[in-house]
């Protein structure tokens, strides 16, 4: 139920009447989340969602499937500013692959006031969930990042690693 007023406070606020609010893009996000994990029952999508789930094994579920529906051939994800870090820059008029974060906010008590610093380490702490963007690799360019060779096991080579790493509990 809308609240009466509230839409078109929010075309105010947006200058505009077909600008989306954080509401609707939040609302574009989800759906897009529901279109791909209704993608999944086929087969081959499912592989593709396996094997992107591998690639970005720090992801949950749920920012998986938006970064695969997003970017079918995405490798290696990450934050605008955790590319710099890594010595390297997206290129600009590249669209960001959008993601599901949770927030952190401080709940202040209606007669706080916002330079009291001594209240900080005692406000209650709210989780909330948001979009963020991250980029892929192809998307950035700049130094190149370290190549760490992961050997294939094959036949009873996994077995056998086990077992030795089982000894050695």
């Amino acid at each position: 139920m809308e609240r009466k007023g509230y839409r078109h406070k929010q075309e105010r606020r947006h200058g505009a009447e077909n600008v989306p609010g954080p509401a609707d893009r939040q609302r574009a996000i989800l759906d897009r989340l529901e279109a791909a994990v209704g993608a999944i029952h086929d087969s081959e999508s499912f592989r593709r969602y396996l094997d992107a789930q591998a690639r970005f094994h720090r992801y949950s579920w749920s920012n998986v499937a938006p970064i695969l529906s997003q970017r079918p051939d995405a490798t290696q994800v990450a934050g605008y500013r955790t590319w710099q870090s890594l010595g390297r820059q997206v290129r600009r008029g590249e669209s960001a692959i959008k993601i599901i974060v949770p927030m952190s906010i401080r709940q202040r008590e209606k007669n706080d006031r916002p330079h009291d610093q001594h209240q900080d380490a005692e406000e209650p702490v709210r989780l909330r969930f948001g979009i963020g963007n991250v980029f892929d690799i192809d998307q950035t360019e700049g130094d190149a990042l370290p190549d760490v060779h992961v050997p294939t096991l094959e036949g009873d080579d996994g077995g056998r690693l086990y077992d030795d790493l089982a000894r050695h509990r």
